[in-house]
């Protein structure tokens, strides 16, 4: 429909509209702006303008800035016009009109005589009782007059049952101050989303509170490392079955408690769908539903998703926060002393009293300025009386525990001491917080690294093969609860079944007298199956005899008979090498149709009881029963929030293994480059900026992100030693080589790091770890004691990746003097000076397969290469040359030791786009009408501090764009519609993505973004017009550009002028200083686009106007123009107008701009302070009005790497 439509509606308003209180009604001076007068008796009129957000998209997509220009309009209602513009997204002109009439009659003669216009039911309604009262938002709310009530909101306090649950949460006023606070969440900065879904739904009281990732500040390694991006939102759902409590309540709380339940995670979009939402919240966690997979039909940008930390953080929030809250609350603690005083207490020592401990909140470290870089994070939300917001408590101390997640135990809580941070959450030093984390799970989540890092979860199986197949097991698993089966001997057998079994069908028949036993065995259920032998009198043990057996797996229980799959059979003793299948027959090897008496004997022996021999082999079947990563990784992503616990595919033995195995690993380990595939083309991935060059296509990239934090704390700290003769910072610290080692040897190395406590190769040049320089040198000590293995392969039966050998590339300390020996290899007996860094394997995947597992993308902004020591350049896979990308040193340790953080040239990028296409209007909207509607006010007399829509000042027609000006444009931005692409060499020349971003500012997403939906909106679609109009004109014609993909905040733009006549003067000094393009910043308010974008030049620096100089380029860089500020700005401007009205300044003539070569400023950037400050001077000396905006966007804080 559009604007053609929209003047349609005006001019039928114009003409019949009828209401005794509108008068007038007529178009404004802007496209999409109604205009018409007030009248209530007693008031004086009120000029009213309603300006149409996006004419274009009139009525569906469309919502109204509502505001007055009446000089006796008062604040309150400024407040007032400003929510009745939440309200009007979709509607059409009669009902803008109509919307604000009735509204502002209601509020002005104080009545509600309508129900219609009903936003919040009053507390009377609760008070008076009745089934409607229990809920805290009633469907009355938004039930818009009519009977229809299929849908209704999801947020219901009372359950059907617990009646003194349900008067302690419908006490007065409950349901106005659930209202309230999500407001004042809302205000805060948060996006609520509240379902809407059909009544009949029994889950109820679900809604959530998010926040964008990008605002957080996480560095990049963290993202990385937490499977986060910063495009996401963390998100915190709440449930409340039985009502929003009062303050008092809320920390009276037990810890069992479920009166208020969270639940954290992430999504792509501010409002998860509520059929992920209540799965989040589903009581019956105890077993496996075995119906069809989880189906959704909303988008996948809308699915909540665990964090990697939330198994630790919903414990936390659900059952300590209220005793924790109670603690802050009466003895003034800061949240790490009101933990540290709970602890104690939960140790017995309960003398310990409020009165020891610390009072001072500023005292403790989580207070501490820095400790937290945003203002959201460091506001005071508990000391605010009995009306407290739990939401925002909530939200902000869980933020808080998610951004500094590495300095608190996963278990415990505690804060951890030391000053090495690692990238992934652990334990602290309490052993009884190791075993629970290692051996119980406590929170740790297998589950995510197996649906986000399959490949490395493959990886750290694999290697754990290796080292238990070949006896270089170095550490035990103990207390895990591995069971085994002991069957005694043949005279005298443990406790067991006797069964029949049929090998060719795979079944296991049961006498009915043994009803009670064989029902005990469950799906998944290890058993193990012994041949009965005609001579059942010998003694020794049958698991040192040659009696034939089959470890077996338990798969579809029946009644009588179940089937099963044989994982391994042995006739052998444990410790003796067995034939080859081909020589040995064999049940499994040749099955007959028959049915055979065996031994059944269930696995309930721990295996920490076995001597090393016998413990090695049961491990050893343990983990051949580890299903294969990718099918446990399809039972969780169809099953999202689901537990590995609950499927029967696993018994307990092999979860607690597989937990043992990946949770030990300290070492962050990331995939970086795709399952290689012989059949592509080489160098697939060659764009990644983690990818490193000169390695063949057949070798798979691991990277060692962050080695175990020990280690990497030992080995900064050698780093840190190292000084030039001057006594400065070496200029390379470190150098690379290459360390090829034995599969079995690996899952040692990944945890502990490289040492020489063992010999397999032999020492020739002395003692210590060997580094090869060249690739094909480490990769001749590959080969180990596994290979050729009675148990047939070296691989991991049920891996994917099939790994056949492993070498590292490794970061040692540069000071060969002190190596045992440089040549031919580097021999280093200081393990503290070596750490492993990339990870590159040898695999045997199919084709096939090698699309399933994806690296993912790299959210490092950076695309570049280490400068190398030019004595020690590292040789590759045939002889090729290496570059190590950038990615391999963590950036806060080359920021510390002075190694290069960014490269210049083209191809960098910075990742994490805003992707903008036709549904991220809809997502960008943080509450749907309905909401704001129910939101919008419960009728109690509270000061709403919202801030006031500011008066319209001047008209688009007003500020003089469209009047036709002299200009040096090229011929073809004079007239896009009849593009003529300029000749070569008549203009500047630009390449699009030439510029260095790394090098300019880059600011977090401001705190205030997410509550400014009309910003965001307006933000959302220029991106999309800019878009569709750069996609489709050519550059040297359009004469600006915006690299779309590396935009990541939308209040934050760098936009390029380029493509200039080469008869200006400006173009002539451009041409000399190599430059070619003017870089600009636009920052966005939240008033935006009320209020103008602030905009200045970053790059070059230009003469000013004192000296000669000219284009409108004030002294500090700031753009000098009326349209810029309140005196000549107009909502209903777009970007395009603003780049070509500074392109038209920089053009004109009169008298021309010219680029600052003097004192060699013209290599400095301007900066945003000298901006804002000439700015402020020039709109003075012109008696302009300076944007309320100004000070906002010059607060906006940067984003350190």
């Amino acid at each position: 429909m559009g604007l053609k439509q929209f003047n349609l509606d005006l001019r039928a308003a114009t003409s019949s509209y009828d209401d005794p209180h509108v008068t007038n009604v007529r178009k404004g001076d802007s496209d999409g702006e109604i205009v018409f007068t007030y009248v209530l008796e007693g008031q004086p009129p009120l000029d009213i303008q309603a300006l149409s957000t996006d004419a274009d998209s009139y009525p569906r997509h469309s919502s109204f800035l509502i505001f007055t220009s009446s000089d006796h309009a008062t604040k309150d209602m400024d407040k007032w016009l400003q929510d009745f513009a939440a309200l009007t997204e979709g509607k059409n002109v009669t009902e803008v009109i109509s919307l604000v009439s009735r509204r502002l009659t209601a509020k002005l003669s104080n009545k509600m005589d309508d129900p219609s216009i009903t936003i919040i039911s009053s507390d009377e309604g609760e008070e008076n009782g009745g089934e409607d009262g229990d809920s805290a938002f009633d469907s009355d709310d938004f039930s818009h007059g009519d009977e229809d009530e299929e849908y209704r909101i999801d947020i219901s306090p009372l359950p059907p049952r617990r009646p003194a649950a349900r008067r302690a949460a419908g006490s007065p006023g409950s349901a106005h101050r659930l209202k309230r606070h999500l407001r004042d969440a809302k205000k805060e900065g948060f996006c609520i989303s509240v379902p809407f879904t059909k009544k009949a739904d029994d889950y109820s009281g679900i809604f959530s509170l998010s926040i964008r990732i990008s605002k957080l500040g996480i560095p990049e390694e963290a993202l990385e490392a937490w499977d986060l991006k910063s495009s996401e939102y963390v998100v915190m759902l709440v449930k409340l079955p039985m009502g929003y409590p009062s303050a008092t309540d809320f920390v009276r709380l037990a810890s069992d408690q479920s009166t208020v339940q969270f639940r954290f995670g992430k999504c792509a979009s501010p409002k998860p769908s509520y059929h992920t939402m209540k799965r989040m919240f589903e009581s019956d966690q105890n077993t496996e539903s075995q119906s069809a997979p989880y189906e959704d039909s909303s988008n996948d940008n809308d699915h909540f998703q665990p964090l990697y930390m939330s198994a630790s953080l919903n414990p936390l929030l659900n059952q300590e926060l209220p005793s924790l809250l109670r603690f802050r609350r009466s003895d003034n603690f800061s949240w790490d002393q009101a933990q540290a005083f709970k602890f104690n207490l939960s140790r017995g020592n309960h003398f310990g009293d409020a009165a020891s401990s610390p009072k001072n909140p500023k005292d403790d470290q989580d207070s501490s300025p820095d400790w937290f870089k945003f203002e959201f994070l460091q506001r005071d939300y508990v000391s605010v009386g009995e009306d407290l917001n739990i939401f925002l408590v909530a939200m902000q101390f869980g933020l808080q525990r998610l951004i500094k997640c590495t300095k608190y135990c996963m278990v415990c809580h505690q804060r951890m001491d030391g000053g090495f941070e690692a990238v992934k959450p652990f334990v602290c030093g309490n052993l009884l917080c190791l075993y629970q984390y290692l051996s119980l799970g406590f929170g740790q989540s297998i589950e995510h690294d197996i649906i986000n890092n399959p490949a490395v979860v493959d990886l750290l199986v694999s290697f754990f093969y290796c080292a238990v197949l070949s006896n270089r097991l170095r550490e035990f698993p103990q207390g895990l609860g591995l069971k085994w089966a002991d069957p005694g001997s043949l005279k005298d057998p443990s406790e067991h079944l006797d069964v029949e079994v049929c090998f060719k069908d795979k079944k296991i028949r049961f006498p009915g007298a043994d009803y009670g036993s064989h029902k005990k065995l469950k799906g998944g259920d290890r058993v193990l199956l012994v041949i009965r032998p005609k001579d059942m009198s010998t003694t020794v043990p049958i698991v040192h005899s040659s009696v034939e057996r089959h470890t077996c797996i338990i798969e579809s229980p029946g009644n009588l008979e179940y089937s099963f799959r044989i994982i391994a059979t042995q006739t052998l003793p444990n410790n003796v090498l067995p034939l080859s299948e081909n020589e040995t027959k064999t049940h499994a090897t040749h099955p007959s149709t028959g049915w055979v008496r065996v031994m059944l004997f269930q696995h309930n022996r721990d295996i920490d009881e076995l001597q090393t021999v016998d413990r090695d082999y049961n491990l050893i079947q343990l983990t051949r029963m580890i299903p294969p990563v990718e099918e446990m990784r399809s039972y969780l992503m169809e099953r999202p929030g689901s537990s590995l616990s609950l499927w029967k595919g696993m018994n307990n033995s092999t979860l607690a293994l597989l937990n043992w195995i990946v949770a030990s690993n300290r070492s962050f380990i990331v995939q970086d480059g795709p399952i290689p595939d012989s059949q592509q083309s080489t160098g697939q991935a060659a764009d990644s900026p983690s990818i490193v060059q000169g390695m063949g296509p057949d070798w798979m990239q691991f990277r060692f992100a962050q080695g175990s934090p020990e280690k990497e704390e030992a080995f900064f700290k050698e780093l840190t030693k190292l000084k030039e003769i001057n006594g400065q910072p070496k200029t390379h610290p470190s150098l690379f080589a290459w360390h090829g080692s034995p599969l079995e040897n690996w899952h040692s190395i990944i945890r502990t790091g490289l040492d020489f406590s063992t010999t397999l190769h032999g020492r020739a040049y002395g003692n210590g770890v060997y580094l090869g320089k060249e690739f094909s040198t480490s990769q001749g000590y590959t080969m180990g004691g596994v290979h050729g293995s009675h148990f047939g392969s070296s691989a991991w039966p049920n891996s994917r990746l099939k790994i056949s050998s492993a070498v590292s590339m490794c970061e040692i300390v540069n000071d060969p003097a002190r190596y045992v020996s440089t040549q031919p290899h580097f021999v280093i007996d200081k393990i503290e000076w070596i750490q492993c860094r990339y990870l590159f394997v040898k695999v045997n995947a199919s084709s096939l397969f090698g699309t399933l597992w994806p690296p993912k993308k790299s959210v490092f902004s950076s695309k570049g290469y280490l400068r190398q020591d030019p004595q020690h350049r590292l040789i590759g896979d045939h002889s090729n040359e290496i570059q190590i990308p950038l990615s391999a040193i963590p950036t806060a340790r080359r920021r510390v030791l002075g190694q290069q953080v960014s490269v210049s040239g083209p191809g960098l990028t910075r990742e994490n786009p805003i992707l903008v296409d036709e549904a991220d209007e809809d997502v960008l909207e943080e509450v749907d009408r309905e909401l704001d509607d129910l939101l919008a006010s419960d009728g109690e007399d509270e000061d709403s501090q919202r801030q006031t829509v500011r008066k319209r000042r001047r008209t688009s027609t007003d500020s003089g764009l469209g009047e036709p000006r002299p200009s040096k444009l090229t011929t073809g931005m004079q007239d896009r519609n009849n593009i003529a692409q300029p000749q070569a060499g008549t203009t500047t020349t630009f390449r699009p993505g030439g510029l260095d971003l790394a090098s300019l500012p880059k600011l977090a997403e401001p705190t205030w973004a997410a509550s400014s939906p009309g910003a965001l909106r307006a933000l959302n679609r220029e991106i999309k017009d800019l878009q569709k109009i750069q996609s489709s004109t050519d550059l040297a014609a359009l004469g600006w550009y915006i690299d779309f993909d590396k935009l990541d905040n939308m209040f934050h733009w760098i936009v390029e002028l380029h493509s200039f006549d080469m008869n200006l003067p400006l173009a002539e000094d451009m041409k000399r200083a190599g430059c070619s393009s003017i870089v600009l910043e636009l920052r966005f308010g939240s008033s935006y686009p009320i209020s103008p974008p602030f905009v200045r030049v970053i790059r070059p620096r230009f003469l000013p106007f004192a000296h000669g100089g000219g284009g409108h380029v004030t002294i500090g860089g700031a753009i000098c123009s009326e349209l810029l500020t309140n005196s000549g700005w107009s909502p209903a401007l777009s970007l395009e107008k603003v780049f070509l009205e500074v392109r038209m300044n920089l053009c004109d003539m009169d008298p021309p701009a010219r680029l600052d070569k003097v004192n060699g400023l013209g290599s400095m950037d301007y900066n945003i302070f000298e901006a804002i400050d000439a700015f402020r001077r020039a709109a003075t000396a012109h008696g302009w009005e300076i944007p309320s905006d100004v000070s906002m966007v010059s607060s906006m804080a940067s984003l350190l790497n």
